[in-house]
């Protein structure tokens, strides 16, 4: 059941993003670009393990995975530089 939940709210958020990139993409965009998931990860995750610890733990893995993730971008840049 706490699996079915979390999944519902990481699906609304995804769900609300998308229908919002047809009217504001800017906002959209925005939205998917700030690390919600990671606010939303960090206070489940303590709920469900009760260890602060495991949290840190998990909270420094997605501080060194941020910088990584943005060699993604770098193909998408290609096109607006001139």
């Amino acid at each position: 059941m706490e699996f079915l939940i979390k999944a519902v709210i990481a699906g609304t958020i995804v769900s609300f993003a998308s229908t919002l990139s047809g009217r504001a993409p800017v906002l959209s965009g925005f939205l998917v670009a700030l690390p919600i998931s990671t606010a939303i990860l960090l206070p489940m995750a303590y709920a469900e393990h009760g260890s602060f610890q495991q949290v840190l733990v998990l909270a420094k893995s997605v501080v060194m995975a941020v910088p990584l993730t943005l060699f993604l971008f770098i193909p998408s840049i290609e096109p607006f530089v001139e």
